[in-house]
């Protein structure tokens, strides 16, 4: 809806007439503050402005950013923290917040988002869920401490109760999955 279509004419070598046509599709939306930091936009929560984000054409299609992807545009966020990117060909794209205008200092990402955000974008399709929700790093938990041998099994680590280096802790919510 309302997207350029580019379309190209003209005549092969070998006479036959050659037509193309490429409808173009669009990627946005928007990076907040995520006060409550679930990773829901939610009412009263204000966008940022002058966060840059960057949109690259994800080659090999492994959701990562590596050394065969090429940047396509760059973008900074308007004062509601949105962003677009338009006049887009259909393919894998990576969304990825660059804030090279260090607009985000002492907020992290939210609620199980993903940055960079992979994208398959069909011909003429609108995406318009590449949201980014950052915290203030002061309102989020932390959850750690020692891993040690409990020789006397009290549950209270001991003087003389060694430390157990490099053990892998993984933490899973109440669905039982990996955060």
């Amino acid at each position: 809806p309302g997207l350029p279509v580019l379309s190209f004419s003209g005549v092969a070598s070998d006479g036959e007439v050659e037509d193309y046509q490429w409808i173009l599709g669009s990627i946005g939306d928007l990076v907040w503050d995520d006060t409550n930091a679930d990773g829901v936009k939610d009412a009263g929560e204000s966008g940022r402005e002058n966060v840059t984000v960057a949109l690259y054409h994800d080659v090999n299609g492994d959701g990562r950013i590596d050394g065969g992807d090429t940047l396509v545009a760059t973008d900074t966020t308007d004062a509601n923290g949105a962003y677009d990117f338009s006049g887009v060909l259909a393919g894998n794209y990576l969304v990825a917040v660059t804030d090279t205008n260090k607009a985000l200092i002492g907020r992290s990402l939210t609620g199980g988002m993903t940055d960079p955000f992979p994208v398959a974008l069909t011909a003429g399709q609108v995406v318009t869920d590449a949201d980014f929700g950052y915290a203030s790093n002061s309102d989020l938990a932390s959850l750690g401490n020692t891993v040690w041998l409990d020789e006397n099994a009290n549950g209270v680590q001991d003087a003389g109760e060694p430390g157990i280096p490099n053990v892998t802790v993984n933490l899973y919510n109440a669905a039982a999955a990996l955060i």
